[in-house]
């Protein structure tokens, strides 16, 4: 049973009081459809469904008063008909169906109404007098439903009538109410013996009588609370097929009482156990949604409250940690005994509006015993009082350290000044980097780096600003710990403990026109520190720092003299090495020019297609300007080609490569680099570097072999049939007759790389040759042709066929035998003459073989 949809919508039909004549009247059933949300709307559809095979046609006999979907607002009631036309040919009885109602709320879930249609037999058939009837005390509707309060049992009495002419038992059965909500009673008299009564599954009525069974509905305290609807079906023991339908209509009222209780009453703070646990039980029967509040008529006290809030189904508990902690910790007493706080625990509903009145809701108390302080403390206090005295001698103290350490602590100094590297390899513009910590930056105003020849020379200088810092990756601010002295002396006079302290690390010359390129040789470097123009520059625990100047208190020409400068002497920049080729291989040492699927033996091909791919790697290639790649082909016929790429290499990377190659550290990688190739033969490859001071570094492959293709054969026949699948062939000739021709054809790949030959004759035939006509010689015997296809590295391959003649010698005419006439009997004129059977001439094949037989351009010899 679906509770949710039953509580919110409802069905009520208009019940039959007879039955229904075939070909008369429809059948009219009011049907009152109710919606009891409050809030929501309802889009609900209604439609009539068979309970069984026999009743299936009336799925098709009826239609609503309304169209489908009905719209019902909240509290809203409709109301619509059922009408259902009984063809004249339909057979009487009973049928069953459901009212089915579906609503858009609640997807899939349905609410069925059992129904029964009595189809009635003619007038003068009707035997339904003796059909039992029966009725509910007291009597329920779906607008007046009965009121059940939860927990309460509601006694319902069934009275049945037997009208039949026989002893009948009755069976009540309620499909839609869950098991454990309702008792039947079924009291009984037995017929035996006048008086007794007894309690059995059933209700056993003689003719005419009647009798009552109890339904004892008992639904538990914490059923859900709304409108309910049950079916009642009434069963007989003498007809299977009756059963009579009627429906209970109930409503639980809601129920809202909440439970409350707080253990321990009473907790001492501060404790171990400080918490309080608060027990809150839903004893109706709808879910309550409510916030836990607590608080104490004089405020000393915060209460912790997890969870604050909680949603509870009926019959549920929860427990909630109610932590106290004090608020105002000075009104806590010095001495004495501990302080009695009551507090209390209240409960407030998340679910009542504003404007609505309720019961208020069930709060509880409880008690806090706070404790006096310690006795140290009064201990404490006094000991306070005494070094008060000590401050005079103190003061003085405070002024000296302040001047002579915490002042000097907050300037600025470079604390290290170094180059990543004593030498660095020449390269484009300025290699040198350098690394620097400066402590205290918010007090400076920029930093100068200056580069010196080895004689002593500026070459240039470069100021480092706070945006020029703050936008480089090179700088970070981190934390300095000085010593510890001088940390607990910065405590002391409210100063952090730590000091800031500005870290960069290759840091190079930014490009400029002023700046130089570094030739190889010796180097100094120099860093200046300028400190802010204000003693009280602003300070900052952030990077980028904020570095503003202050007017007022500037101290003349602070900002253009260098608080500290530090510099390197020994800094060398080593002439580039000289570029070098590790490796310059091909990925193949041979390739196939257009490679067939497989080889003649059916295996793949091992050589892959061109062009050729290379694959090198440069060392050093920092001083590289171009790459030359020259090749050598040499054809199958001897011809030489020589061809030449160029690539100019640009930030490393050679143009025009820029996929197949790439930068690793100091090597330069290129792999599978194609070679145009032209045709099959030998080519020669060479790879040259040209540096930009005119060195030429070159390397040579060996020498790679791009090969002809794979002789193949596509087709060889005879006459239209492929020798593979008929090797073989059988003529018969006749001297008399026409004589035979047969059709050669054949189709190779790669006409233009192969030798052709036909054998034994004609032999070699031009690549462009397609077909031979031959004509057989009339003789007997056997004869084969071979067709061999040769590439220019003498890779063949052949295909043969039998040609096999048979020469039929013609029949000698019969002999004519005469004979002498009888005496007496007349030779007849027109008698034929008798003739001997046709002997049997076999002639043996000559030894001889034929010659395939040219067209007009070539003929072959014949051998006789």
């Amino acid at each position: 049973m679906n509770t949710t949809l039953q509580q919110t919508l409802s069905v009520e039909i208009q019940r039959q009081t007879g039955g229904v004549q075939p070909g008369g009247a429809p059948m009219e059933q009011a049907i009152t459809l109710t919606n009891h949300s409050k809030t929501e709307t309802a889009s609900v559809t209604l439609w009539l469904m068979a309970n069984d095979q026999r009743s299936k046609p009336l799925e098709t006999w009826y239609r609503l008063g309304e169209s489908m979907p009905l719209v019902l607002l909240p509290a809203q009631s409709k109301q619509t008909s059922l009408f259902l036309e009984v063809p004249a040919q339909f057979e009487a009885g009973l049928y069953s169906y459901d009212l089915v109602l579906q609503s858009d709320r609640f997807g899939a879930d349905t609410l069925r109404r059992p129904q029964q249609l009595r189809v009635l037999p003619p007038v003068e058939n009707i035997e339904f007098q003796d059909e039992p009837s029966f009725g509910l005390e007291p009597p329920t509707q779906s607008e007046h439903p009965y009121q059940l309060q939860p927990g309460t049992p509601f006694p319902v009495k069934v009275q049945i009538k037997n009208h039949s002419r026989q002893v009948d038992r009755f069976f009540l059965r309620c499909p839609e109410l869950e098991e454990g909500w309702f008792t039947l009673n079924y009291p009984e008299t037995n017929l035996d013996e006048p008086g007794l009564l007894t309690r059995t599954d059933g209700l056993q009525l003689n003719p005419g009588d009647t009798g009552e069974i109890l339904l004892l509905l008992h639904p538990p305290k914490t059923a859900p609370a709304g409108y309910y609807s049950s079916t009642l079906r009434l069963k007989s023991w003498n007809r299977k097929d009756l059963v009579l339908l009627n429906i209970l209509y109930f409503q639980i009222l809601i129920n809202e009482s909440l439970e409350i209780a707080l253990t321990p009453p009473t907790r001492t703070i501060p404790s171990p156990r400080e918490t309080f646990q608060l027990s809150v039980t839903n004893g109706g029967n709808v879910v309550r949604e409510v916030a836990i509040t607590a608080a104490d008529p004089a405020d000393l006290f915060s209460y912790a409250i997890a969870p604050d809030a909680v949603a509870l189904l009926p019959g549920e508990t929860a427990e909630i940690a109610v932590a106290p902690s004090p608020k105002r910790i000075w009104r806590r007493s010095w001495r004495g005994t501990p302080q009695d706080v009551a507090f209390t625990v209240m409960l407030n509903d998340l679910q009542q509006e504003e404007e609505e009145w309720a019961e208020p809701l069930p709060a509880t108390t409880g008690t806090v015993l706070w404790q006096s302080r310690s006795p140290w403390l009064r201990w404490l206090v006094g000991l306070l009082v005494g070094l008060l005295m000590l401050t005079g001698a103190l003061g003085l103290a405070y002024l000296l350290l302040k001047e002579l350490v915490v002042k000097p602590s907050e300037e600025p100094r470079i604390q290290e000044f170094s180059s990543t590297q004593t030498t660095y390899p020449v390269a484009d513009g300025n290699p040198i980097r350098l690394n620097w910590s400066i402590q205290n930056p918010e007090q400076a105003d920029r930093v100068n780096v200056t580069y010196f020849a080895e004689t002593g020379d500026r070459l240039h200088s470069q100021a480092f600003t706070q945006s020029d810092l703050a936008q480089s990756d090179t700088c970070a601010l981190s934390t300095h710990r000085p010593h510890a002295m001088v940390r607990l002396l910065r405590q002391l006079y409210g100063r952090e403990a730590e000091q800031s302290q500005l870290t960069c690390l290759g840091v190079s010359l930014q490009p400029s026109t002023e700046a130089v390129a570094l030739s190889p040789g010796h180097y100094q470097a120099q860093l200046e520190l300028f400190g802010a123009e204000s003693a009280n520059a602003e300070r900052s625990a952030r990077w980028p720092l904020p570095w503003r100047p202050q007017p007022e208190q500037s101290q003349p020409n602070q900002a253009n003299q260098a608080i500290e400068s530090l510099r390197l002497d020994a800094l060398h920049i080593l002439p580039a090495a000289p570029p070098e080729i590790v490796s310059f291989v091909a990925q193949a040492q041979a390739y196939r020019w257009n490679p067939a699927e497989t080889s003649s033996g059916g295996q793949a091909d091992p050589y892959p297609a061109p062009p050729i791919r290379l694959n090198w790697s440069i060392q050093n290639p920092e001083t590289v300007t171009t790459l030359d790649l020259s090749y050598d082909q040499t054809a199958y016929t001897g011809q030489v080609v020589s061809n030449r790429l160029t690539y100019p290499v640009r930030n490393g990377l050679p143009q025009g490569l820029d996929r197949a190659c790439r930068l690793e550290g100091n090597q330069l990688v290129c792999d599978a680099v194609p070679v145009p190739t032209e045709g099959p033969g030998s080519f020669k490859l060479t790879l040259t570097l040209a540096t930009d001071d005119g060195q030429r570094i070159t390397q040579t492959l060996e020498a790679i072999e791009v090969r002809p293709p794979l002789p193949q054969i596509l087709t060889f026949t005879v006459n239209q049939q492929d020798v593979q699948a008929v090797p073989q062939h059988f003529f018969e000739l006749n001297a008399d007759q026409e004589p035979v021709t047969i059709n050669l054809d054949w189709a190779i790949a790669n006409p233009e790389w192969m030798q052709v030959e036909l054998l034994p004759a004609p032999g070699q035939l031009p690549g462009d040759r397609t077909s031979l006509a031959h004509t057989l010689a009339p003789l007997s015997g056997v004869q084969s042709f071979t067709l061999q296809v040769t590439n220019p590295l003498g890779e063949q391959v052949s295909r043969s066929v039998t040609i096999e003649t048979t020469v039929l010698t013609p029949e000698p005419p019969p002999p004519v035998i005469v004979l002498p006439p009888t005496d007496g009997s007349p030779t007849p004129e027109s008698e034929p003459p008798l003739t001997a059977p046709n002997p049997l001439l076999l002639v043996p094949p000559s030894s001889g073989q034929m010659q395939p037989e040219l067209n007009q351009e070539e003929h072959l010899p014949e051998a006789r």
